[in-house]
């Protein structure tokens, strides 16, 4: 070991050993920064066993949230008890109910009118196991300002509105309850890439969930039931691209009390645009159950007779006895076989339906629908291809493709390398979108594709190939 003489030398080992417990320690408060700190809170003195030790005992969580040693990542656990509604999240935190406690033991509540349960106006904001309880039928339970926010096992009750986001991007709701709220159980208004997943969702007066102008959002796994009367248990308006996948919708069953499924609609003079893209099951594997009673003016799936869309309604469980009495095309509105009856022709929109699958829905999940050989099509003549081809592969739901082809090319030819592997094709042509439907002439509006245009198309099966597109040397 070489030892150093040097006073210089020393002095800098001294600084240099300094600078790493400083770094080191600026380097430990940042980590328990990141990995956040846990505050207890109880309502009540004594706190009840079982909790910990409270670090605040207080009805106000706002009191709390406002604090300065409570940063962004921190955890709020609350305690069973009751606490004041009217909270503001506006820092990057959970609040979380007891672990090991019933969640309706854990209540955020408000008595009177005129206070909103949670307003979320942060980021990154997680609710989670607990009661939001209102005075029936005034302002919102869950309002969300914030993106990325996820509510998980949370029971939200007897509001206006239970859950309302609202230009908040990527918002999680699952495995909770929202119930008996006047009118909506669930509102999204221009919130895209939202998740409505393992819920239940019912006995809210008007719809269970209403999504207007919300792009790229799911609805998936929940039980929607009990809506009132002329309204729906999924409500979508506006330019929203919606995929609804394995739920359960149960209209009501009570005569003259019966809701529907699910509606597309829009108030007049508007239409409900050929950029809303739905698609209700699309495939064996996602397909939803309908079931329960309705009234003559009630359906399943109702499409507004204005619509520009066609809505994706293949592979669905039509379990109730209307879907057995009047056929499946009797529990769908402005679907692709109305003859004029429903909606005057020729139609502006299409629920595209077949082919469908048998109700009742096996247990535990549904297994595929044997399929019947397809009739043989007559093959599009083939485009001379003066340059090279090329082959790639699409996943079952929406795929973006460019046609590489010539221009002018129709567009029956240039789908034919998936013909019946797709549902629907889409292509915006810079001011509106057109869509091909296949086998539908009288609602497609793209008749032909140019080089370079990108087609936005739904594939319904596995495994699919686009073999020997051509490729067309030169602009």
């Amino acid at each position: 070991m070489k030892w150093l003489h040097s006073r210089t030398a020393v002095v800098a080992v001294v600084m240099a050993v300094a600078a790493l417990t400083f770094a080191l320690g600026t380097w430990q408060g940042w980590l328990a920064e990141a990995n956040g700190t846990t505050f207890i809170i109880n309502d009540v003195i004594p706190p009840e066993t079982g909790c910990g030790t409270p670090n605040y005992t207080t009805k106000n969580l706002n009191d709390v949230i406002a604090l300065a040693e409570v940063h962004d990542g921190d955890t709020l656990v609350l305690c069973e008890g009751t606490y004041n509604g009217g909270v503001t999240v506006n820092k990057k935190i959970t609040i979380k109910g007891q672990d090991g406690v019933d969640r309706d033991k854990i209540i955020i509540q408000v008595a009177a009118a005129g206070t909103r349960g949670i307003t979320v106006d942060a980021d990154e904001v997680t609710i989670s196991h607990l009661k939001v309880d209102g005075p029936i039928g005034t302002d919102e339970g869950i309002k969300v300002n914030g993106d990325d926010t996820t509510i998980t096992d949370v029971e939200v009750t007897e509001w206006l509105t239970g859950i309302f986001a609202n230009w908040a991007t990527d918002t999680i709701i699952q495995e909770s309850d929202i119930n008996k709220n006047e009118p909506d159980g669930i509102l999204l208004f221009n919130s895209s890439g939202s998740r409505i997943l393992h819920n239940t969702i019912v006995d809210n007066t008007r719809n269970g969930v209403s999504i207007d102008t919300s792009d790229l959002v799911v609805v998936q796994d929940n039980t929607m039931s009990g809506s009132g009367h002329d309204y729906y248990q999924l409500y979508i308006t506006g330019k929203s691209h919606v995929q609804v996948l394995r739920n359960t919708f149960v209209t009501s069953v009570g005569g003259t009390e019966s809701n529907g499924g699910i509606e597309l609609d829009t108030p007049l003079p508007t239409t409900l645009p050929a950029e809303a893209l739905v698609v209700i099951g699309g495939s064996d594997a996602n397909a939803n159950t309908f079931d329960g009673d309705l009234v003559a003016d009630m359906y399943y799936i109702k499409l507004a007779c204005l619509s520009e869309a066609t809505v994706n309604a293949t592979h669905n469980y039509w379990k109730g006895a209307p879907a057995i009495s009047r056929g499946v095309a009797g529990v769908i509105f402005n679907d692709e076989d109305d003859d004029g009856t429903e909606c005057p022709l020729p139609h502006d929109g299409s629920v595209v339906f077949h082919p469908v699958a048998p109700g009742p829905a096996p247990t535990p999940s549904p297994s595929p629908t044997p399929t019947p050989s397809p009739t043989p099509t007559v093959t599009p003549t083939p485009i001379p291809t003066p340059g090279a081809t090329r082959t790639f592969a699409l996943v079952q739901g929406w795929n973006n493709f460019v046609w590489t082809g010539s221009s002018g090319t129709a567009a029956e030819a240039a789908l034919s390398c998936i013909a019946d592997k797709f549902a629907i094709a889409y292509q915006w042509d810079g001011t509106n979108w057109k869509r091909y439907v296949p086998d539908d002439p009288d609602i497609s509006t793209l008749t032909t594709v140019n080089k370079f245009d990108s087609l936005l198309v739904l594939i319904t099966a596995s495994g699919v190939q686009c073999t020997n597109m051509p490729v067309v040397s030169g602009s």
